[in-house]
């Protein structure tokens, strides 16, 4: 079942974080302040500062475009190639959390 299956992914990516920050927020309002605020307790080893910013932002943009349109409508309506389409885009949140640095 994909839903199911996307829906624990994002469910697990939350539990990480939550487990590598101490930080008791859910959603988007968690990845703000593990990422984007002023003394963020995660972050990545780049040379750009704007470059930090962008990754931040599509942390928490993907996560708001998809993880809650999934849990907040009954089903959603969607084909094969969007349900592959959102299980790279997870991937990828994956990757940039494995990619972070604790501070």
């Amino acid at each position: 079942d994909p839903d199911s299956a996307l829906s624990k992914a994002y469910k697990r990516l939350e539990d990480i974080v939550r487990t590598r920050t101490g930080l008791s927020e859910h959603s988007s309002k968690l990845f703000s302040q593990t990422f984007a605020s002023p003394n963020a307790p995660l972050t990545w080893d780049l040379p750009d500062k704007s470059e930090i910013i962008g990754r931040a932002n599509l942390f928490i943009g993907a996560y708001q475009a998809f993880r809650n349109a999934r849990t907040h409508r009954e089903k959603p309506e969607e084909n094969l190639v969007h349900q592959y389409r959102e299980f790279l885009l997870i991937n990828e949140l994956y990757l940039l959390e494995t990619e972070s640095k604790n501070l």
